[in-house]
C-alpha cells in the first residue's frame, strides 16, 4: 500500500514527524523531508515535488495559502487539523485533498493517504454537510443577480473564484478539476454573460 510514495512531513513537533515518519514507512511509503515552518514546507515540496506532503494545520505561518500554493503547483497535501470544522473546509477549498482529525490512529491515517493516492478526497463525513451548505450559500447569493441566473452550478463556482482572484491552477485544484476544464467553463461564462475579456469577469 503507498509503496514508494514519497512525502514530506510538516509538523511543529520532532517527536510527532518522528511518530508520523515510523508510521508511512511502515505503511511503505517514503519520507523525503521533514520540516516544522509552512515557508520550509513551500521550499521543500518545490525542491523535492513530493507525491504528498503531510501537514499539521498548526505549522507557523498560513497553512491555507500554503496548501493554496501547493495545489496550484501541481501538489498534493493532505492536513491534520484539531477539531475545527471552519478550519477544515477552508483548507479543502484551498485545495487540500485529505483532512483529518489529529486524533485519528495511525490505520486512520493511513487509510486517508491511500484514498488520496487512488485520486479520492479524504474528507470527514460530518465535514461534508459544511461543505455543501457552504457551496450552496455562494449559489445563493450568486443567483441573487438576474444576470448570472442561466450559468450552471459549476460556472457559477468557477466565477466566484475568479473574482476573489484565484488563477486558472488555483480553481482548477480547488474545485479538483483539469486546468483545461476550467478554461473551458471561462469561455462559457465569457460568452453567456457577454463579457469582452476576463478581466471583465473579475471586475464582476
Amino acid at each position: 500500500m503507498g509503496h514508494g510514495v514519497r512525502v514530506v512531513v510538516a509538523d511543529t513537533a520532532p517527536l510527532a514527524r518522528a511518530g508520523l515518519r515510523s508510521v508511512l514507512e511502515q505503511a511503505g511509503m517514503t519520507v523525503v523531508g521533514e520540516v516544522s515552518r509552512t515557508e520550509d514546507l513551500l521550499t521543500l515540496s518545490r525542491q523535492l515535488q513530493p507525491v504528498l506532503c503531510l501537514v499539521d494545520a498548526n505549522l507557523p505561518g498560513d497553512v491555507v495559502d500554503a496548501v493554496r500554493q501547493i495545489a496550484a503547483g501541481g501538489g498534493t497535501t493532505v492536513v491534520r487539523a484539531d477539531e475545527d470544522d471552519q478550519l477544515m473546509v477552508r483548507l479543502v477549498r484551498a485545495g487540500a485533498r485529505g483532512c483529518l482529525s489529529k486524533g485519528s490512529g495511525a490505520g486512520c491515517l493511513v487509510r486517508a493517504l491511500q484514498a488520496v493516492l487512488d485520486g479520492e478526497v479524504a474528507i470527514p463525513r460530518h465535514l461534508m454537510s459544511s461543505l455543501l451548505t457552504d457551496l450552496q450559500l455562494a449559489d445563493d447569493r450568486r443567483s441573487a443577480s438576474p444576470a448570472l441566473a442561466h450559468l450552471t452550478t459549476r460556472e457559477r463556482q468557477v466565477l466566484d473564484r475568479l473574482r476573489s482572484g484565484a488563477t486558472t491552477s488555483e480553481i482548477a485544484a480547488e474545485l479538483f478539476v483539469a486546468p483545461v476544464t476550467v478554461r473551458t467553463h471561462v469561455a462559457a461564462i465569457m460568452r453567456k454573460l457577454n463579457a469582452p475579456d476576463r478581466s471583465t469577469l473579475r471586475a464582476g
